[in-house]
């Protein structure tokens, strides 16, 4: 089957019947993690092929057990011999675990185990695979073992307190399903699709796409045509038994690239009900090596506000806080005139970050480049003394008479090959060593205006006293962490989804500060929500009462959790209603 049948049958396994019937060709290549009860009806004679098989259901993420029967003849001398096989490889999983079936091929790497076999079946010659089994395996056991110990990464090249202290950072910045959806939903919308959830299954979606969208991607899958059930979230997915949505899926790379494809830079103009007055630019920064292959890339957002001149690096995820600009709006021409100097501006700005970029990834660079080179030397000093030995050898025999002349001339060759690979393989590391930067690339600029300009209205004293109020929360905020004893920056300009980073040796929160002249409901953007989703118990809503006359402080911790929120329809906000609890800081 060719590789869209095959997804095919997949598909129809897991949604319509119970048992799939495949030759050694399903051994590979599909994902069947939905099962978890195999049977080896004929064994492959190669531990490999067998590891191949059972990782087709037993599988990174798998959460069920999985039951794997191998059927033997034990009347046969195949049978036998392969029982034995088993049997070993079941002390060597004794000794390393189930990783055994992970490493299986580097343990008998070099062994001619299928002819063996073979000779053995045949012939009833067993000894060597009796040694093979018995002696020969036990001391690569025993090697791998070794190996591992004197050369784990995680003993001499990470540092665990490093890895905690920007697990955070991680949760902040990583993809997650709510990215995906939103991309999704207004992706599809474009080209004439459709997304709808499902009535009964809440969280599950259905997607369908037009066929000469699917023509265009070279996707054949009329499924995707008619409509497939998808979810965003790995165990909603499992649960329903729906497609899980996430990159990897054919259809949404086809929608990226889609994207990608675009003229480049996209352009929008946005409306920010919060007041900000600038420009939003978009710069892949990427680094190339001696090989002129992208090395390291990355993409960042550089706010420009229009007000004080200033430039700050600032979260993507602030778009999904603005609104479209209806058609029949002028942009104001004192916005439009503000554009060069943004530029301008903006462009040094990823100047100076794509250097700082190079220093940081020119470090990970040169450890990682270090680390290969010494292993690059140990094997090749080990092929070559190997190689030089054989040669030894080979002279010697010829000394005693025997015609070694082919066989000489074919290792010096080989000796040969191995200096030349030596050589070109260093000479490769050394160019994959170099680092060169890339002038930054203009990915997308967005004109952003505050909403009351762009409807022709002047702000109002009540907005300048909201503005008030506001920095009278932060204030208190920031003062309470201090006496905390927590260590608290503001970075409610670089809308990041919260206000203040406050840091302790024991922990870090998060904090979203919202203050009221006096009391009132809570509004969030579906940034600051998405993200409160994201860091659960590391997010705090601070809510201030009173804040400019007799300040009251609410700690809200892992306000995802514990408030009731409703979306606003058409207005890019939460609110919830009742958010008083018995939270106290």
């Amino acid at each position: 089957m060719n590789l869209q049948d095959r997804l095919n049958e997949e598909r129809r396994f897991r949604d319509e019947v119970q048992v799939l019937v495949g030759t050694d060709a399903a051994g590979e290549g599909i994902n069947l993690q939905f099962c978890r009860l195999m049977i080896n009806y004929d064994l492959p004679w190669n531990p490999n092929r067998l590891e191949q098989r059972m990782g087709r259901i037993h599988r990174y993420g798998q959460k069920r057990d999985c039951y794997v029967f191998n059927m033997l003849y034990p009347d046969t001398r195949e049978g036998k011999v392969l029982e034995r096989l088993m049997q070993k490889l079941e002390r060597m999983r004794q000794q390393l675990g189930d990783t055994v079936y992970d490493v299986i091929g580097t343990l008998l790497e070099g062994v001619r185990l299928e002819e063996l076999i073979m000779q053995a079946v045949l012939a009833k010659e067993e000894p060597e695979l009796d040694q093979i089994l018995d002696l020969d395996t036990e001391k690569r056991i025993d090697q791998f073992r070794r190996t591992l110990e004197e050369n784990a990464l995680a003993g001499h090249h990470i540092d665990l307190s490093s890895v905690q202290k920007h697990a955070a950072d991680s949760l902040l910045h990583r993809l997650v399903p709510w990215d995906v959806q939103r991309f999704t939903c207004l992706a599809v919308q474009t080209i004439g699709g459709q997304v709808t959830e499902d009535k009964v299954h809440p969280k599950v979606f259905r997607i369908s796409v037009p066929r000469e969208f699917l023509k265009q991607h070279g996707l054949q899958n009329e499924a995707f045509a008619r409509g497939i059930r998808v979810a965003f979230e790995r165990a909603v997915a499992r649960k329903k038994n729906a497609e899980y949505f996430a990159p990897g899926h054919p259809l949404l790379e086809a929608l990226i690239d889609r994207f990608l494809l675009l003229n480049r830079p996209a352009m929008a103009v946005l409306l920010d009900e919060q007041g900000r007055d600038g420009t939003l630019w978009l710069y892949r920064i990427r680094l190339q090596d001696g090989r002129n292959e992208t090395a390291f890339e990355r993409l960042i957002a550089l706010f420009y506000d229009r007000n004080t001149g200033e430039t700050r690096e600032v979260d993507p995820r602030m778009l999904w806080e603005l609104e479209t600009m209806p058609h029949d709006i002028l942009i104001p021409a004192l916005q439009l005139s503000a554009l060069p100097e943004a530029s301008q501006a903006t462009k040094e700005h990823a100047l100076k970050r794509l250097e700082a970029f190079q220093q940081e990834a020119q470090a990970r660079r040169s450890r990682e480049c270090n680390i290969k080179k010494q292993w690059l030397e140990v094997s090749y000093k080990e092929l070559i003394r190997e190689s030089q030995e054989k040669l030894y050898e080979y002279h010697r025999r010829k000394d005693a008479g025997e015609d070694m002349h082919a066989a000489i001339r074919q290792e010096e060759d080989h000796l040969k090959s191995l200096l030349r690979e030596q050589q070109e393989r260093l000479t490769e590391l050394e160019k994959e060593h170099q680092l060169t930067k890339v002038e930054p690339e203009l990915e997308a600029v967005v004109l952003i205006l505050p909403k009351a300009v762009a409807e022709q209205r002047p702000s109002t004293e009540n907005e300048a006293a909201k503005r008030q109020v506001e920095e009278a929360g932060i204030k208190v905020a920031l003062e309470f962490e201090r006496c905390q004893g927590r260590v608290p920056t503001d970075v409610s300009r670089e809308f990041l989804g919260y206000d203040i980073i406050s840091t302790s040796p024991t922990d870090t929160r998060y904090i979203e500060v919202k203050a009221f002249a006096s009391t009132g409901k809570l509004e969030l953007t579906l940034h600051e929500w998405q993200m409160a989703e994201r860091l659960q118990d590391a997010y705090w809503l601070y809510v201030i009462e009173n804040a400019l006359d007799a300040p009251q402080l609410h700690c809200i911790q892992n306000p995802a959790r514990h408030l009731h929120a409703q979306p606003v329809t058409g207005i890019v906000k939460i609110v919830i209603e009742r958010w008083k609890t018995n939270h106290n800081p």
